[in-house]
């Protein structure tokens, strides 16, 4: 795969990967896979991955309040740059429903939606075998204030007390938010561990969760919902538009957060998303983006 010449986030690698093994090039002339490309000039097609810059203004700067300055500058300068493409490239595309409905009510544009599902450049085989003998809970994504983690460890501590420790699998992002983590899990008694793991080790940690929550206020592709309902034993999430969006085409629904506790909701034997389907939504992605194939742009 040839050098990008723009920077993407951990999911937008997993958005180029899995276009690439779908068999386009992620690279094509004119189209963009990032909504905050160089707004110096106008491009044929653009793909919003990040919600955040599809959200309306009041959701954008509540969502935005327990960061530092800095990083709040800066996701406003994205903003903007993201809103100036939105508005002068031909097309917008999605990859959800959900984010497609933000893009319209915020701005009036209407973008075309492409859905994925599930990430194809690595697909889960899971020993489904825990790791160990502790018992843990599950917590997936960069550790943010948006993704809500304190919602998570509070949910465990009510409903599973007996749970060893709680698992953060994604990065610190710098904002204060894992200090902040630590001194609840503290407070309520619980052990917590941020590791980072390779996309294709997060199965086994999925498979040997007891339960994995997902509590995030904002998303935008859903892709850690939809495996996490593909590899986990139990899946308890916020019961957002992208969420219920993903949760639907998975075939398999998550508990709800702030609803019943319901029986936990075991691995799907009679999924309706598969490989072979996963790999269809992606090379319809691809021909919507109108990106080449690989063999004709070599």
């Amino acid at each position: 795969m040839q050098k990008r010449e723009f920077q993407v986030s951990q999911g937008g690698q997993v958005v180029e990967s899995s276009l690439w093994v779908a068999g386009f090039d992620p690279y094509t002339p004119e189209i963009r896979l990032v909504e905050t490309a160089s707004p110096h000039r106008k491009y044929d097609t653009i793909l919003v991955q990040n919600a955040w810059n599809a959200i309306s203004k009041d959701d954008f700067l509540r969502e935005l309040r327990p960061y530092p300055q800095s990083m709040r500058v800066r996701a406003y300068l994205r903003r903007i740059v993201a809103r100036r493409n939105m508005r002068v490239s031909r097309r917008v595309i999605c990859l959800t429903n959900a984010v497609a409905t933000q893009i319209f009510d915020s701005t009036g544009v209407c973008a075309h939606v492409a859905p994925v599902t599930l990430p194809v450049h690595h697909w889960g085989n899971p020993s489904r075998q825990p790791a160990s003998d502790m018992t843990y809970a599950l917590v997936t994504g960069t550790v943010t204030w948006y993704k809500r983690p304190h919602i998570a460890l509070r949910w465990v501590a009510n409903n599973l007390p007996e749970i060893d420790v709680v698992r953060f699998a994604g990065k610190d992002d710098g904002s204060g938010c894992w200090q902040s983590v630590v001194q609840l899990a503290n407070t309520l008694g619980i052990r917590v561990e941020r590791v980072f793991v390779k996309h294709e080790e997060i199965y086994n940690m999925y498979a040997g969760a007891t339960v994995t929550v997902m509590p995030s206020a904002l998303e935008s592709l859903g892709f850690g919902l939809s495996e996490a309902l593909m590899y986990s034993n139990r899946v308890v999430a916020s019961q957002i538009a992208a969420h219920v969006e993903v949760a639907g085409r998975v075939g398999a629904t998550p508990e709800w957060l702030g609803g019943a506790i319901s029986t936990p909701n075991l691995h799907c034997s009679k999924q309706l998303i598969n490989k072979e389907r996963a790999l269809q939504e992606w090379q319809n992605a691809g021909r919507t983006l109108g990106l080449n194939m690989i063999n004709d742009s070599a």
